[in-house]
């Protein structure tokens, strides 16, 4: 194959690096991790988010959602044993 080949199918597959993965991304309200999610979904992967508070993560997953990328955003507390609050994950 051609450079000039593979050049173009690097470009007609950018934003698709990702397709049809998951990430989930810890302390998401931090600068370098909201960027973490922001890319990730620009490369097509779905973006879980959790951090405290919940706010600036919500404000993050509704930037990724606006951007036409897929974003979850919820409180998880790994420390909270077997209950289960609204928003609120335990793992």
């Amino acid at each position: 194959m051609s450079n000039f080949k593979m050049n173009q199918e690097i470009v007609n597959q950018q934003g698709q690096l990702l397709k049809d993965k998951v990430a989930l991304i810890y302390g998401a309200t931090g600068a370098v991790a909201s960027q973490v999610a922001r890319e990730f979904s620009h490369e097509g992967g779905t973006v879980f988010q959790s951090g405290s508070p919940l706010e600036p993560v919500e404000k993050v997953s509704g930037e990724v959602r606006d951007s036409n990328g897929k974003a979850e955003a919820a409180i998880v507390n790994s420390t909270c044993g077997s209950s289960l609050i609204e928003r609120e994950f335990c793992i």
